[in-house]
């Protein structure tokens, strides 16, 4: 049907040994279908017993089940973890013929002649031939029935509506100003020291000898008096306190590291994080590095399988991994600054089910948001069952 994806592809495995896993890529950039691409689509499938798998629904009218035109491949991984690729299977884009369903033709309804319908004639009326004064014929013609003039009624006239008389806006220039002056109140001048004028006193004539004069009042010597120095009250230094570094309060290094049971189940689609590539982040692009992938594990954690916080590592602490959906390593990603040793040097890990300490069985040197950090391979095979790994330090 023209607009619906209903399309299939189907594939056929020989060889293999079931159950299978069957993920549908798109043929140019071999990247897996989302899941979300169609309303009931899922992808990969998993656990599917049948050796014939078929994606797409071509009986499905809604398009929430089919496929839309283009190039495909199939990747089939077995029980035992053999993995093949399909050849490159097409969805076409074809529309059936619009001209499957039959259109009358226009002409199928007779059209009756406009003439059919008898018009009497005028003439048919008899004109009688009695003499006029016989019978009375009114000669009156009918008055016609007053039709109301369309124009009679009184129809308002759309420009007779008043218009409202704007508001008057108070102009904020009408706000009496007051005339009177402020009468600015006196400051007192910062620089005026409040002491005697020193040519307040009259000074007597330095070259003059003083003749005393009986009747004359002594006056004091106007240098007697000490007048204080106007600078002698200090003024503290304004760069005297001190300003604390701002950088001076360290900031701590995260010491926290993380456990996850994760592969090829779901994104990043890699059963090997460390060996195996490559890595397809949430949003289906390819991560640059494992860090990268990292950091879009914690902002969309919904889209992978769960993460488990590990504050601290200390003999006898215990990491629980839990049951993933498809047959996945079990990792460990820890900050140097947690002080571990190389954990494949040094047997520090024990499987409960044993408890026998065992080295890891990779790693790799990584940074996480700019801390430096170590991502290990515990050294079990590859599983969905859940596993509790405990530490060993002694």
């Amino acid at each position: 049907m023209a607009n619906i994806t209903n399309g299939t592809v189907t594939v056929q495995v020989t060889g293999g040994v079931g159950p299978y896993q069957y993920t549908l890529l798109n043929a140019g950039s071999n990247t897996p279908v989302p899941s979300n691409a169609y309303p009931t689509f899922t992808n990969p499938k998993n656990s599917i017993t049948a050796d014939t798998f078929t994606f797409g629904n071509a009986n499905d009218i809604t398009g929430n089940s089919g496929l839309q035109a283009g190039s495909y491949i199939v990747k089939i991984v077995d029980s035992n973890l053999c993995e093949t690729l399909s050849s490159v299977l097409v969805v076409s884009n074809a529309t059936p013929a619009p001209t499957a369903t039959p259109v009358p033709m226009p002409t199928a309804t007779p059209v009756p002649e406009p003439t059919a319908t008898d018009v009497p004639d005028p003439t048919a009326t008899p004109v009688p031939t009695a003499e006029p004064t016989a019978t009375p014929v009114p000669t009156a013609e009918p008055t016609a029935t007053p039709v109301p003039d369309p124009t009679a009624t009184d129809v308002p006239d759309p420009t007779a509506t008043p218009v409202p008389t704007a508001t008057p806006v108070p102009d904020p220039t009408a706000t009496p100003v007051p005339t009177a002056e402020p009468t600015a109140t006196p400051v007192p001048d910062p620089t005026a020291t409040d002491m005697p004028v020193p040519t307040a006193t009259p000074v007597p004539d330095p070259t003059a000898t003083a003749i005393p004069d009986p009747t004359a009042t002594p006056v004091p010597d106007p240098t007697a008096t000490a007048i204080p120095d106007p600078t002698a009250t200090p003024v503290p230094d304004p760069t005297a306190t001190a300003i604390p570094d701002p950088t001076a309060t360290p900031v701590p290094e995260p010491t926290s590291g993380y456990a996850f049971h994760l592969g090829n189940g779901g994104y990043p689609y890699a059963q090997d994080l460390i060996n195996e590539g490559p890595l397809y982040k949430s949003d289906n692009s390819e991560a640059v590095d494992f860090a990268d992938l990292f950091t879009d594990m914690q902002s969309n954690p919904g889209s992978y399988e769960s993460v488990v916080t590990i504050p601290s590592l200390m003999n006898g602490i215990q990491i629980e991994y839990a049951q993933s959906s498809a047959q996945n390593y079990y990792w460990l990603l820890l900050p140097e600054s947690m002080g571990i040793p190389d954990l494949t040097q040094e047997a520090k890990l024990a499987d409960t089910q044993n408890m026998t300490p065992d080295v890891a069985g990779d790693k790799l040197i990584t940074v996480i948001d700019g801390v430096p950090a170590v991502l290990y391979r515990i050294n079990l095979q590859p599983s969905t069952e859940p596993v509790t790994i405990q530490y060993i330090d002694q």
